[in-house]
């Protein structure tokens, strides 16, 4: 719902286009001025959905304004009707965004007044004929019900400036709340227990100490945004309240039994006074009566001056921060603005801020501050100045919070504190001038952002407690783009080098500023850089690591890069230790993967003892089981290292020694060999598992200058050839061997055995084997991210190599399948690129036979059979997979199409071919997909994604034609190496061969390390192994056991 919400609201923009602004409007402005009009119509409808006004006031205020105005110009209409928006609006929020009256800003022509007319009737879901009597626009959302921050993603979307380009990016709901549930709701969720055990024992002294304990919590986001983190907190928050209130209701009024017998004994007196002062504590207030009650209007406000906090650079988006935080309010309640029409032509506060809620809300700027979190005075300087200077100003500050607390609808006294803060901030602004005029960098910085100082404007938190329970958030993931700032940033932050994005300076700063957890979303690459050792040193020294979770890829989707969401808590025992004869039980690091519905799934346990001194790297793609595993197969193994040399191929081109037209042109490279200084240029893309495609695409000219290349000896003669990185199918290492002269760019990496006992075939089948994979993870966290994993050389001489020449002769079939494979593959891509007929998608291929009704119309069928009708609307097509996979069979003809996802595979579509023809053509076509980098998420994705080639024509006798071709084709170029088992013309048995050939290797490579069947059933599972491949592989290492018994 919320994308199709979203598309729609980009269309409304666009219809707007033709509309024309008074003179002087840029393009910026007109989209600021459309979207502002549009954002209007939605608050409103949002305030409908939520109960605060009238269902269909939007529709009905439009209706009459339009009947009302009769024959008057439409102008006239529209200027009433968005008057009175306006006035609804401003009732309820003063964000400028929102507040700022934009039609009389329409050029006064009627054409313009028609189209923007229609327009707005669309929106506001009235036909112009007033006919229809389904919803559309705006009433066809429920905002009350969609799990979306709508007003922060049309702001960071539209309105925001260059918020992407400072790696600002929207947070998902569902990331915001995991991530808040484990830190926020843990913290309290401790403290509620001990709440509810007091009570429960009557021990009363102890449950005013928890209550106190539970109202005093803090929980702050630095870089807040639109306010995904703080809605959030609060509703997490507001859930823990409603338990204590469960509590002490239970407390009070013991349960009655069915047959009327309570199930407790009714509290004293002096039990009730303690109940309800309790109750006073956190919250609850007398009404006219004298009786206690929660006010849930005043509540919310309170709740929020107690513990919601945040930060911003940008001050447009803390005001729908706030804005945001009042509809969570809303949601909870909402008749609890009820009062608000006493409002109905408000103004901005005397002080100049704005408000959000309507009357009864108190000014929140002692809570929510604008400025760059990263730059300011630092906080013992900070609170020196404030107690020394400004001591007098600073209670006055904490009574009026106090008042306020009290009483929220006391909002002058709160005004009052905040224009104290005001007058502050410059002298402080001043002394932060003169500490930077002493350092390297100078007073521009000043230009270039606005200094925060934490400790004035967060005076109760640091006066009382030294720091935030709690910190949440998404910080940027970029350099900061101004010289000074970044200069600034290099000298005043202890733990960071190199050229740290944002990201990393407010994890220090968060962890600085904290006493308890830091919970933020960002890139893994803090986890293993270098230049983030001490910020890992200081945290895993000092705190404990609790959780990594590992954020979808749909979550950010503009980033590209692998995103994790983090938990640091600085209570108990740290991660690191100085000593391991320290005798408390550290745990572990829990890794796991953050779904898109907010669940988090445990998938291991890194073991703090993998975390060593100086890197202190953390690698979560292994747990300790793997460990163990990785550990048994090293233990006085021969590395590759010992029996070989590495390196990584030639740079060319580089500035140091190239001109930029040399470089841009890259005129050293050829598609032609034109004398004999070229060679071919092996490129990592032509690098398949057991399989090199020799056919150059481009050849390089040795005689050029190198900016680096490898030795001779890595050129010649046979080698082992791997990729540095994966391709998008086959995950773990990927080499083949290759016998002749070759040059190779860095993207690859060349092995020359030293050791004349070795075997390059052996070797080959060990670097291609799930076990080289599992310890390629051990020793490497990129290898296993899901987003641009590699290897390095570093983790292959450590690679542990067992055996010398045992795993050859499966070696020798394997490179002979795989070279079919790439032939056959070859063959039918030619035939494809010269296709002249028409081709159909798999959908269209499967629903036309699905509708076949008669004979004639089913024997030119394609299928004999198929499980499911591709234009349906069954859930199997629209549920989502991390993989896929097609497997067929050649003597039925047929073939399953598996959803994979954590190893498991799930059927998902059966269909039997007519032809043995048809069926390799359709698994050659999906493989085709399945490689590509088209994004495939479900069924239907595949069936309207595969383009089968040649099959425009009704006939099958097409694509007979053309697999037979291919056949042809094959035959003649691999000759000999045809056998029985696995013809060379049959693609779909070559598939079948090859897997039962790598399911063969890795049984066997298990076998030679040693590792038990359940240790290899650890390895599979580790590294997501197809569960029908993985259970095969084992029965096989277990058939290989007993049979080395048995000799």
């Amino acid at each position: 719902m919320s994308d199709t919400f979203f598309q729609r609201f980009d269309e409304w923009v666009a219809a707007f286009d033709d509309v024309e602004f008074v003179e002087g409007e840029t393009d910026e402005h007109h989209t600021e001025s459309v979207v502002t009009l549009l954002t209007k119509l939605v608050f409103v409808q949002t305030l409908a959905d939520y109960g605060v006004i009238e269902a269909d006031w939007l529709q009905k205020t439009w209706t009459e304004h339009e009947r009302g105005h009769g024959h008057d110009s439409r102008h006239a209409m529209l200027d009433s009707f968005f008057t009175d928006v306006s006035e609804h609006v401003t009732a309820y929020c003063d964000v400028d965004l929102f507040t700022r009256d934009v039609y009389p800003t329409v050029e006064q022509s009627e054409p313009d007044a028609e189209t923007v007319a229609g327009n707005v009737a669309a929106v506001v879901g009235v036909a112009a004929d007033d006919s229809q009597d389904e919803k559309t626009g705006v009433a066809d959302v429920d905002f009350a019900q969609l799990d979306e921050d709508v007003f922060g993603r049309i702001y960071e979307t539209y309105l925001a400036d260059g918020r992407t380009g400072r790696g600002i990016y929207y947070t998902p709901g569902y990331v915001s709340r995991s991530l808040v549930t484990d830190t926020v709701g843990v913290e309290l969720e401790t403290v509620a227990a001990r709440f509810e055990h007091a009570v429960e024992t009557g021990r009363w002294d102890a449950a005013a100490a928890a209550a106190t304990e539970f109202t005093e919590f803090t929980v702050l986001d630095p870089a807040c945004g639109t306010g995904s983190f703080l809605v959030a907190a609060f509703d997490a928050i507001r859930d823990e309240y409603d338990r204590l209130f469960e509590c002490l209701d239970a407390a009070r009024h013991p349960r009655r039994q069915s047959e009327g017998e309570e199930t407790g004994e009714n509290p004293s007196e002096g039990e009730i006074e303690r109940i309800e002062t309790l109750l006073r504590t956190l919250g609850y207030t007398e009404d006219e009566r004298g009786e206690l009650r929660l006010r849930e209007r005043e509540f919310a406000a309170t709740l929020v001056l107690r513990h919601v906090h945040a930060v911003d650079l940008d001050s447009k988006a803390l005001e729908i921060a706030k804005l945001n935080v009042w509809l969570a309010a809303v949601g909870r309640d909402p008749e609890f603005d009820c009062g608000v029409e006493t409002r109905r032509h408000s103004e901005t506060t005397e002080s100049g801020e704005t408000s959000v809620g309507g009357c009864d809300w108190p000014e929140f700027e002692m809570n929510f501050g604008c400025g760059d979190s990263l730059v300011g005075l630092p906080d013992e300087r900070v609170q020196d100045v404030l107690h020394a200077q400004y001591d007098a100003e600073m209670r006055a500050i904490s009574h009026a919070r106090v008042a306020a607390l009290d009483d929220p609808r006391e909002r002058e006294s709160l005004r009052r504190a905040v224009d104290v803060l005001r007058q502050i901030r410059p002298e402080l602004d001043a002394v932060f001038e003169a500490s930077v005029e002493d350092s390297q960098a100078t007073v521009a910085l000043l230009d270039e952002t606005t200094p925060f100082h934490w400790p004035l404007q967060f005076w109760h938190v640091y006066r009382d407690s030294g720091g935030f329970d709690c910190i949440v958030g998404n910080p940027p993931w970029v350099t900061h783009g101004s010289e000074h700032v970044t200069r600034f940033l290099t000298e005043r932050y202890e733990y960071q080098s190199g050229q740290p994005d944002l990201y990393r300076y407010f994890l220090e700063r968060s962890f600085t500023a904290t006493n308890g957890c830091v919970g933020m979303v960002t890139p893994n690459t803090w986890l293993s850089i270098p230049g983030a050792r001490n910020l890992r040193r200081v945290l895993l020294r000092s705190a404990r690591l609790t959780t990594i979770a590992f954020v979808p890829d749909s979550a950010f989707t503009d980033v590209g890069q692998n995103s994790i969401a983090v938990v640091v808590d600085k209570q108990g025992p740290p991660t690191v230790v100085e000593s391991s004869d320290d005798d408390f039980d550290r745990g572990g690091i829990t890794v796991g993967e953050l779904t898109t519905d907010g669940e988090f799934q445990p998938v291991r346990t890194v073991p703090p003892s993998s975390i060593e001194p100086p890197a202190y790297h953390v690698n979560p793609y292994v747990g300790a089981e793997e460990y163990a595993i990785t550990a048994k197969m090293t233990a006085n193994a021969t590395t590759l290292a010992d029996i070989a040399d590495l390196t990584v191929g030639y740079q060319l081109y580089h500035r140091s020694i190239h001109t930029p037209a040399e470089i841009e042109n890259e005129v050293f490279h050829s598609d032609e060999n034109e004398h004999d200084a070229h060679v071919p240029d092996t490129r990592a893309a032509s690098l398949g598992r057991f399989h090199l495609d020799s056919s150059p695409t481009q050849y390089v000219d040795t005689s050029a200058e190198f900016f680096r290349i490898p030795p001779k000896r890595f050129l010649d003669g046979e080698k082992v050839l791997l990729r540095e990185v994966p391709s998008k199918r086959e995950t773990g290492l990927i080499g083949a061997r290759s016998t002749t002269t070759r040059l190779f760019p860095k993207s690859v990496i060349s092995v020359v055995l030293t050791d004349d006992d070795y075997d390059y075939q052996h070797l080959l089948g060990v670097l291609n084997s799930r076990v080289a994979y599992l310890q390629s993870l051990v020793t490497g966290e990129k290898m296993g991210q899901h987003l641009f994993p590699r290897v390095s050389l570093t983790q292959l001489r450590g690679l542990a190599i067992e055996g010398t020449t045992e795993l050859t002769p499966l070696v020798e079939r394997l490179e002979v399948l795989s070279a079919r494979r790439f032939h056959f593959r070859r063959a039918w891509e030619r035939r494809v690129e010269a296709q002249t007929t028409a081709d159909r998608t798999l959908a269209s291929i499967l629903g036309v036979d699905h509708s076949a009704d008669d004979t004639e119309e089913r024997s030119e069928a394609w299928v004999v059979d198929c499980s499911i009708d591709p234009d349906g609307d069954s859930d199997v097509l629209e549920r989502e997979y991390s993989a896929f996979e097609f497997v067929g069979d050649t003597e039925r003809p047929s073939g399953v199409l598996y959803g994979i996802d954590d190893g498991v595979e799930t059927a998902l579509l059966s269909v039997g071919f007519r032809t043995r023809e048809q069926l390799q053509l359709v698994s050659l076509s999906v493989a085709a997909l399945l490689d590509s980098r088209v994004n495939v998420d479900h069924l239907r994705h595949v069936l309207e994604k595969t383009v089968v080639c040649g099959t425009g024509e009704a006939s099958v006798e097409p694509v007979v034609r053309l697999i037979r071709e291919v056949q042809r084709e094959v035959s003649d170029v691999v000759g000999s190496d045809a056998d029985s088992d696995t013809p060379p013309t049959d693609i779909v048995r070559i598939e079948a061969a090859l897997s039962d050939a790598q399911m063969e290797l890795d049984a066997a490579v298990f076998d030679l390390y040693g590792l038990t069947p359940a240790e290899a059933r650890a390895v599979l599972d580790v590294l997501d192994v197809r569960e029908m491949v993985a259970e095969e592989t084992i029965s096989r290492l277990s058939r290989l056991q007993t049979a080395a018994r048995d000799e």
